[in-house]
């Protein structure tokens, strides 16, 4: 199994490199004609029982990856970024081991993710945000954010993180932001929850760089339903920021919550 991920892993960078040499973007297209092609093998590879004995969990794993490499390929994400993807997904050469041993050791697997909220400071104030209940004072000491990390890597064989909050950028601790604690982390995969008010060009640049973080940017639908719970102005700001993450080919995503106000809208075909 190792040489088939292994196989699925050189095809579509080796693609991603080709496409990069032509200079007109309607002939492009080798990436993702491979990816496609090995799109069976990769759902095969999920599947498959180092990774998980539960089927449903492979099964949407293997969508979630065909989701964010169908994204990557088509925003041209950045070949750094790629690499970074493919071989935390298919080349965790510790995966294996550690699961096996888990699984003798306690009867089922590890878990296969892990979600950290290092801070309740936020840069909004958004209506019924559970962020506004707690002390904006309160988040994780930089040594335990990174221990959490290093110990799920380990023990677990984690190489998914999900990042909540409060908002992830507003982080800091003894000099060390968000960014600086998951730039360490180079074989691991961050997706952060923000509301993208606080990404500028120098941070998507930043993100570029590292590969290894995803912003899942929130909103609640349109501008209308999104500046009612956001404030005044931030569709418009976070449409910005998406520009800045496209032109610096970051991959990124939006996150959204359905409540009785806006799940109509949410599921409108004008939306999706």
């Amino acid at each position: 199994m190792k040489k088939q991920e292994n196989l699925i892993v050189s095809a579509i960078k080796w693609g991603a490199n080709l496409d990069r040499l032509i200079p007109f973007s309607p002939i492009r297209g080798l990436s993702k004609f491979l990816f496609n092609l090995f799109s069976p093998k990769l759902k095969e590879a999920c599947l498959n029982k180092e990774h998980t004995t539960s089927y449903q969990v492979g099964l949407d794993l293997y969508y979630m990856i065909y989701a964010m490499l169908s994204s990557a390929l088509r925003v041209s994400w950045s070949l750094n970024s790629l690499n970074v993807f493919l071989k935390a997904i298919f080349q965790n050469e510790d995966a294996p081991r550690i699961k096996k041993e888990w699984r003798k050791k306690y009867g089922e697997g590890p878990p296969g993710f892990l979600v950290i909220s290092p801070t309740k400071a936020c840069n909004l104030k958004c209506y019924g945000c559970y962020a506004n209940a707690a002390k904006e004072t309160d988040k994780l000491p930089k040594e335990i954010f990174e221990r959490i990390i290093k110990e799920a890597m380990e023990l677990w064989g984690v190489r998914f993180f999900v990042i909540s909050g409060g908002e992830p950028l507003m982080y800091k601790d003894k000099g060390k932001d968000f960014l600086d604690i998951t730039s360490k982390f180079k074989e691991a995969i961050f997706l952060f929850y923000t509301n993208g008010l606080l990404i500028d060009e120098k941070k998507a640049k930043r993100m570029a760089e590292m590969g290894n973080v995803t912003p899942a940017i929130s909103v609640e639908g349109f501008q209308q339903k999104t500046d009612k719970r956001r404030g005044e102005g931030t569709f418009d700001k976070i449409l910005k920021v998406m520009r800045i993450l496209k032109e610096n080919k970051v991959l990124f995503g939006i996150s959204l919550t359905a409540t009785r106000d806006n799940c109509e809208e949410l599921l409108s075909d004008e939306f999706i």
